[in-house]
């Protein structure tokens, strides 16, 4: 596993992408980098239009790169077909061979021709966004210098997951062609999509005119004392710890972005918060705290598990958050430790360790946290 500078530097490139999509090549390559394999392929694809939005490959060498395109339903049919790839998680990665062990075998002209050639021995996915309008996907390659894939590797690549789908996330709110074309500042203040940049305590910096648009229309937000305020209280604890791990004040926080869902509850518009730092304000050192956070407000997508979003910003591990989800479902130390197969004392030891990353003391905080993450109903 990386350590917690690594990963936090590895982290803020991935959201340096949502700004500026002309890094996914450095990002590719610490990716690579750190979950041991050769070459990566990063596909955005827009099913309306039937174009691609984004390809970005790394480590994939002429002539074998002209050659990729060749092989596209050999590649689907590998692992088990269209139907069978639509169906995976988009959670967590997959690996070919766990998935269709008969994948790496002479029957497959994409193995035999492109992967065997190369030395490349299997392949993890990473899925980035899959609905009626947009398909993503990462393609890590394994090269047989580097052994068969761990399950560090997995962890590892578990935990970075919810940011890559972040950056594209926000990427989408953004026009890709806008970013590549002019500057930061220009473009935010074009942009239909709302976006407000705050300090420490949520103070307002600067905001754009879609950003003003939507503080007259909803009431879901708003700017008090020049600091923006979120009218459900769960949803404005969950923004304030996000930013103050996005401005450093808090050392168990691992200051990376988060998504907030939030429900005006006027018109019961489902809004989703997507925060992360400023790529020109990360990188500071010294006692100051980090820089300013900026926040894009876009439509509200399929649920995310609050255990996701509080597992990236207080940087939990696999097993942490899946306790941590058990306890706000009101799981007791006896029946996690028998869901999870593990003994009371190992849960127990998981719990000491959420309670450090997450400034809680008691599993009722741990439910409150969880909580404040997750869409708010609707009041009748």
């Amino acid at each position: 596993m990386l350590g917690t500078e690594a990963f936090a530097e590895l982290i803020g490139l991935i959201y340096d992408c949502a700004l500026d999509p002309d890094c996914w090549p450095d990002a590719l390559a610490r990716i690579m980098e750190t979950l041991h394999f050769c070459n990566a392929a990063l596909s955005l694809m827009d099913m309306r239009a039937g174009a691609t939005v984004l390809s970005i490959t790394n480590g994939v060498e002429e002539p074998w790169l002209s050659r990729m395109t060749n092989y596209t339903q050999e590649v689907i049919d590998q692992w088990g077909g269209l139907e069978t790839l639509n169906a995976l998680p988009l959670e967590e990665p997959y690996i070919l061979t766990r998935i269709n062990p008969r994948a790496v075998t002479a029957e497959n002209r994409y193995y035999t021709e492109w992967a065997r050639p190369q030395r490349i021995i299997d392949l993890m996915g990473i899925g980035l966004v899959r609905d009626n309008r947009m398909i993503g996907t990462i393609g890590l390659g394994r090269h047989e210098s580097a052994g068969a894939i761990r399950e560090a590797d997995v962890e590892t690549a578990w935990l970075l997951i919810p940011h890559l789908q972040r950056a594209v996330a926000i990427s989408r709110l953004l026009d890709l062609r806008q970013l590549t074309a002019n500057s930061m500042e220009a473009v935010l203040k074009r942009l239909s999509t709302p976006v407000f940049i705050v300090s420490a305590g949520a103070h307002l910096v600067w905001r754009n005119s879609a950003a003003d648009e939507l503080l007259g229309t909803v009431r879901a937000l708003r700017i008090r004392s020049d600091r923006l305020v979120l009218q459900d209280g769960v949803a404005n604890q969950a923004l304030n710890r996000a930013l103050i791990s996005l401005t450093g004040q808090d050392r168990r926080a691992s200051g990376m972005g988060c998504d907030i869902p939030l429900q005006d509850k006027a018109t019961g518009r489902l809004l989703s918060l997507y925060v992360l730092p400023l790529p020109m304000a990360r990188g500071g050192t010294g006692g100051g705290g980090g820089g300013p956070a900026v926040i894009f407000v876009g439509p509200h997508g399929p649920q995310r598990d609050p255990s996701e979003i509080v597992g990236a910003l207080f940087g939990l591990t696999r097993t942490e958050r899946r306790i941590f989800s058990r306890v706000a479902a009101g799981g007791t130390v006896a029946e996690i430790a028998r869901d999870l197969a593990v003994s009371d004392a190992t849960v127990r030891t998981h719990l000491g360790q959420l309670f450090e990353k997450t400034g809680t003391h008691r599993q009722a905080e741990l439910v409150a946290l969880f909580n404040s993450f997750r869409l708010p109903v609707r009041s009748e």
